[in-house]
């Protein structure tokens, strides 16, 4: 499985969803991280500020009592500058801690200490009902506790706060620390532990994608459970080592230790046997080094124990990318063995290595099949294996054998072997090499051995084909001359009849035509009216039988490639006029109109002169015949793709059935049209074909019942005179 099979998307998904947990981690984390410094704090300074109120209390009880003896600075001044003189010494905690002390004069806070930040030296008095200097407000205010609130500069603090029995006038004493100095050490390990954790899954990404990716080549179906024995060792020694690590690691200061040794268990998981176990192996790791980090004793600053552990993480997970190279390694190693048995069993080639020294002899699997063994039951050598040798090539092959040990020459050459499973004759085909010492001995060889069976069957059958190849052709080709001369003499035969059929038919017709006109149009002895009509249908008849014989002739002289095609520039409509002109009389008696739409002056086509007029007055008049009376033929060109031209010619007919028109274009065949009283034969539309395509062009009809027909031909764009002179100037 590849990235391709695993999917961007679902790629996508999990990295979002590793984001989200390792995100919901990070923010859960160090929100209780923070939420029990913020507590611990909290605390610290609430016995902080009651200790040092207590301590304030019992120094003005122990000046009270001196000043009653007459000191002259009197209590007060006595316990304040003991104090002034202690906070001078030591002002704060931490970059932003202090204590502040401060009596409530009027409306007027007034601080009693030095301040260590804003005013210092000379501390301002606060309004009593300002917003900032709250926690100091409270306890003047005769409270105690603690809150989250501005301090006298205005900036956002945890304070403890605690009132002081000193005097008549309220005092009160704040213990404070700035919530961004609380802050701040949790925000850089978010943003660490953040950024840390964008390499992480970045690894993460890489390792999912190498975990879930074949090694290179690799058949999919060979993996690591390829492996039949199942060893439950790995496992249980995995778990009790990962159990001995915790409890180290939840008992002592690991310090920059923390969370490495977990990178042991991969020492087991290199005898684990499946991808599964090691990909375990990290999460356990993972999961325990996590864990750790909350249970163990602090080591170091907190930043450097999440450094720490990160970077244990990433050491546990790059064990894991080794330990998958490795057994991928060793996958591989399996599947190139399996593919090469497998390519030699497919083949019928097997492999073999001789060691000359101890006479035996190392066979692949294949070599087993081809000569019909168990391999757990033969052992083979050199002397077992000429005992599957054909008694009659035992001989020879010992001496191709000795010769490459011995003398040096090739060891390549073909045999016949008895299989020992059913007995059967093979032949093979056996090569091999000799390894020699420096000094020229022989140690081993190594060599290959085909089953060539089929193969010299195969030529046996192509040698004795190859025998009667030449009987064959030689048999092949008088038949062929015979059918040659065969449709060369029934071809002589069509071309004496037609020739025959123009002269013995078209004479005498010609001659019944002739006379039947003379009777018709005689002045001295006039027909009758009824001598008359019959006389028309002989010269209509006979002419009908000119046409036919005519068009017979065509197609004949077509057919047989007796026509010869002259192509030219032609002009498309000068040529439909001259067309339309022909066959007006036609049109005139159907009382039919031919219509021409946006005749192109110009407009050039490849054509033969003769053979286009004989297509559009083909065309022309199957228009006429075949529509309505009073209908209408319409022309019509267009140009395609700049080096075509399409006419189309379309009657407002009858139109054709569907299931006639696969036999429009068949000689004879009037489409159902034979018992009316249209003239024809059923070979104009056939004879229109055959000129069109020796023209290069294209014929095509559509048809609609009851509106028409239109056919459509393409030829190819010709080029003005003028053009041509131009050209070739």
């Amino acid at each position: 499985m590849g990235l391709t099979d695993l999917g961007e998307e679902k790629l996508a998904y999990l990295v979002s969803v590793m984001a989200a947990i390792s995100l919901a981690i990070i923010v859960f984390a160090t929100g209780i991280l923070y939420f029990v410094s913020f507590e611990q704090t909290r605390e610290r300074l609430v016995e902080t500020v009651k200790s040092q109120a207590r301590l304030i209390e019992a120094i003005v009880d122990f000046d009270v009592k001196y000043s009653s003896r007459g000191d002259p600075e009197g209590a007060f001044e006595s316990t304040l500058s003991q104090i002034v003189k202690a906070h001078n010494s030591y002002k704060g905690f931490g970059k932003t801690g202090e204590f502040t002390l401060a009596r409530l004069e009027g409306d007027q806070i007034i601080f009693l200490l030095s301040h260590r930040h804003y005013d210092m030296d000379k501390p301002k008095p606060v309004p009593l009902d300002s917003k900032t200097a709250e926690p100091m407000r409270r306890a003047l205010k005769g409270e105690s506790g603690s809150l989250s609130g501005l301090d006298y500069r205005g900036e956002m603090v945890l304070a403890a706060f605690e009132p002081v029995k000193w005097t008549d006038q309220p005092i009160g004493i704040v213990a404070k620390i700035d919530l961004s100095e609380i802050r701040s050490p949790f925000v850089k390990a978010g943003l660490l532990t953040l950024l840390l954790a964008i390499v992480v899954i970045g690894f993460g990404v890489f390792i999912i994608i190498r975990i879930t990716t074949s090694p290179s080549g690799m058949d999919p179906g060979v993996s690591y459970e390829d492996k039949p024995e199942k060893e439950y060792w790995p496992i249980i020694a995995s778990i009790f080592l990962a159990g001995c690590i915790f409890l180290l690691d939840i008992s002592s200061k690991l310090g920059i230790a923390g969370g490495v040794p977990y990178v042991a268990l991969f020492l087991i998981s290199l005898r684990s046997p499946t991808r599964y176990m090691i990909i375990s192996m990290g999460i356990l790791g993972t999961l325990l080094t996590i864990i750790g980090f909350f249970f163990s004793p602090s080591g170091a600053e907190m930043w450097v124990v999440l450094v720490n552990r990160f970077f244990a993480i990433f050491a546990i997970w790059i064990a894991a990318l080794l330990t998958l190279y490795n057994k991928e390694t060793e996958i591989v190693a399996l599947d190139n063995a399996r593919k090469l048995e497998e390519a030699q069993r497919i083949a019928h080639i097997g492999s073999w290595n001789w060691d000359i020294r101890t006479n035996k002899i190392n066979w692949s699997g294949e070599v087993y099949r081809i000569f019909g063994t168990d391999p757990e039951k033969f052992d083979p050598s050199y002397d077992s294996l000429f005992d599957l040798v054909h008694p009659d090539d035992r001989g020879f092959v010992t001496a191709a054998v000795d010769g490459a040990v011995k003398g040096g020459a090739d060891y390549d050459m073909e045999y016949r072997i008895i299989k020992q499973d059913d007995k059967a004759e093979r032949i093979v085909h056996s090569k091999g090499i000799v390894h020699r010492s420096e000094s020229g001995e022989p140690l081993s060889m190594t060599g290959s051995v085909h089953d060539v069976t089929e193969r010299k069957l195969a030529e046996k059958e192509l040698e004795t084909y190859r025998n009667h190849l030449e009987e064959q052709v030689e048999k092949r080709t008088a038949e062929l001359v015979a059918a040659r001369e065969k449709a060369e003499a029934a071809s002589k035969a069509k071309s004496t009849f037609l020739s025959s059929m123009s002269h013995e038919i078209r004479t005498p017709l010609n001659s019944v035509i002739g006379f039947s006109g003379i009777l018709a149009n005689d002045t001295v002895n006039p027909p009758t009216g009824r001598q008359k009509e019959l006389l028309e249908r002989i010269i209509n008849g006979g002419e009908r039988l000119v046409e036919l014989v005519d068009d017979v002739l065509d197609l004949s002289r077509i057919e047989s490639g007796e026509i010869t095609v002259s192509i030219e520039d032609v002009e498309l409509w000068p040529a439909v006029i001259n067309a339309m002109t022909e066959v007006k009389p036609m049109a005139d008696e159907s009382q039919s109109t031919i219509t021409l739409q946006k005749p192109q002056d110009g407009l050039y086509v490849k054509a033969d002169r003769i053979y286009l007029k004989q297509v559009l007055v083909n065309l022309f008049s199957n228009a006429i015949k075949y529509n309505k009376p009073g209908g209408e033929v319409i022309v019509s060109s267009e140009t395609l793709d700049g080096d075509k031209v399409r006419l189309s010619i379309s009657d407002t007919g009858i139109g054709i059935p569907e299931d006639k028109m696969d036999n429009l274009f068949k000689p004879f065949d009037r489409l159902g049209k034979e018992g009316t009283n249209i003239k024809g034969a059923g070979i104009g539309l056939t004879i229109v074909k055959r000129l069109v395509e020796s023209m290069g062009a294209q014929i095509s009809v559509e048809s609609e019942m009851e509106k028409g027909t239109t056919v459509f031909v393409i030829f190819a764009m010709g080029e003005r005179p003028n053009q041509g002179l131009k050209k070739t100037s």
